[in-house]
């Protein structure tokens, strides 16, 4: 019988939510909780500080239900996508979307670089003293024409487990002869976002890039988020 005042609390709480304004809502869920607001347990989809938090790929209105109580921010990884229908629910809610967790696990070792260069001036040493400094182990492919290049680096790529770099200015080419071949994906990139959005697209292993559209501090950025184990790791969870 002890118990009885707590749940008439709680119902009163839930009342309050639901009809009231937004300030009684906060209120009331504060109320609901007994002032235990911050006490959540940190886990994805747990509500800490009235922040739900959730990381997979695609958010949409299932991964929603029943986690929303209370809630004023929605909290996702750089990775996810809300869904438009689940974005309607939010704005309704008064929930804001905010982008930038980062799952707390430690990070998986990295896979080694192999960088080739082929039909550019392009000189990779800068490049490669700034991704050392990163810690990125990097194995150089001896210069020998296009199509010798992309040879040796998808002999690396795909059956040694390198992720692999090419510098060229025939990017398109590049591309079309490295994903001939089995374990190989092969993508151009001239931005960060876009070197992201080639590992969560295909979880690309062989990163083209054109060094004459891309400055020296803009492409080691760029390198270092393709050899990220963080960024490699939130693709992989979501591969099946």
């Amino acid at each position: 019988m002890t118990s009885l005042p707590i749940d008439v609390e709680q119902i009163v709480a839930e009342v309050m939510r639901r009809l009231g304004p937004p300030s009684a809502r906060e209120d009331a869920k504060t109320a609901g909780q007994g002032g235990a607001a911050g006490q959540g347990r940190g886990e994805a989809g747990a509500t800490i500080d009235k922040t739900v938090v959730l990381t997979q790929r695609v958010v949409s209105v299932a991964d929603l239900k029943q986690r929303l109580d209370g809630a004023t921010t929605l909290e996702i990884s750089p990775r996810s996508l809300v869904t438009p229908a689940a974005r309607d629910i939010l704005k309704a809610r008064g929930i804001a979307i905010r982008v930038g967790w980062a799952p707390p696990t430690a990070p998986a070792a990295q896979l080694p670089l192999a960088l080739g260069v082929a039909e550019t001036n392009f000189s990779p040493a800068a490049l490669v003293s700034a991704l050392q400094r990163r810690g990125i182990s990097i194995q150089h492919v001896a210069r020998s024409g296009l199509a010798g290049v992309v040879a040796d680096l998808v002999d690396l790529v795909g059956k040694s487990g390198h992720l692999g770099l090419l510098l060229t200015s025939e990017s398109a080419a590049a591309v079309c002869l490295a994903n001939r071949h089995r374990g190989v994906r092969a993508a151009t990139a001239a931005s960060v976002d876009e070197t992201r959005e080639a590992i969560a697209a295909i979880g690309a292993n062989l990163l083209v890039v054109d060094p004459r559209h891309v400055g020296a501090f803009p492409l080691a950025r760029m390198v270092a988020d393709f050899c990220c184990p963080i960024q490699r790791s939130a693709k992989a969870q979501f591969e099946v």
